[in-house]
């Protein structure tokens, strides 16, 4: 049997996962962490809003798409994502 590390939740239409065991939480842990290390270095080399926002979001995007596809890829499928066969 294998191992799912994160558990889908239903959001609309939409998937969004939680750690169900521990490597998740490490997993989510460290992304977390880094986010924010990210956002307080974005913080400190800009003079207003709009250039924090500028210099963040790409850092942003591309951990939370790490994320995505980790959960994607160690993590349950959703059930209700699944064809189901008409007869």
């Amino acid at each position: 049997m294998k191992t799912y590390h994160f558990r889908p939740a239903r959001l609309g239409v939409f998937a969004i996962y939680y750690p169900a065991t521990w490597l998740g939480w490490v997993i989510t842990i460290i992304l977390a962490a880094s986010l924010i290390f990210f956002f307080q270095r974005a913080e400190q080399n800009s003079h207003s809003i709009s250039d924090m926002l500028i210099n963040f979001s790409p850092f942003a995007i591309a951990i939370l798409l790490i994320f995505d596809l980790l959960c994607f890829r160690i993590g349950e499928y959703p059930y209700w994502w699944k064809k189901k066969n008409r007869v």
